[in-house]
């Protein structure tokens, strides 16, 4: 990180969060709240990045993939895992993560280059130094793809329509 230059350094605060043992980190700002994960219901025709919809107090709310997205082997649900509800640029979404660690103020790069460093850099925005290493932080404005955007809009509505139950 020797080459990053010192006007692309800024203090921001940070929601961090642990997924096979690399922190990742999403800008606070974005999060409405963290809740510990309980069983999704299926959404059909949705695309394979949502793995069901939540009811959070009447309000439906589709579940990423996390693990999809970035490549890593698929593992069951567990009550250890948490759901990270936040913006992702046209609707709230949750995320399905290992665990939840803390809300945290770091210093943050902006990552022009990410793509030197890591295969999933188009979903990376910035990198942070946090007390036990790097910290990569996501864009979720640019975690779902227009298309897949499209096809959880349109699979909400089908499921809305046919009068789909939730939790």
């Amino acid at each position: 990180m020797g080459d990053v230059q010192k006007s692309e350094l800024s203090m921001e605060e940070l929601l961090i969060f642990e997924q096979s043992g690399q922190q990742y980190a999403v800008r606070s700002v974005i999060v409405r709240e963290v809740l510990r994960a309980f069983s999704a219901v299926p959404l059909p025709n949705a695309p394979p990045i949502v793995e069901g919809i939540l009811n959070v107090r009447g309000e439906i709310i589709p579940l990423l993939d996390m693990r999809r997205r970035f490549g890593l082997p698929a593992r069951p649900l567990s009550v250890t895992d948490h759901f990270v509800i936040a913006w992702e640029g046209s609707r709230w979404v949750a995320l399905r993560v290992d665990r939840v660690l803390n809300f945290e103020r770091l210093p943050v790069y902006q990552s022009r280059e990410s793509g030197k460093y890591f295969s999933s850099s188009d979903l990376v925005a910035a990198v942070a130094n946090g007390p036990d290493g790097m910290v990569l932080i996501h864009d979720l404005g640019r975690f779902l793809a227009s298309a897949e955007r499209d096809a959880i809009a349109s699979a909400l509505s089908d499921a809305a329509t046919a009068g789909g139950k939730t939790r």
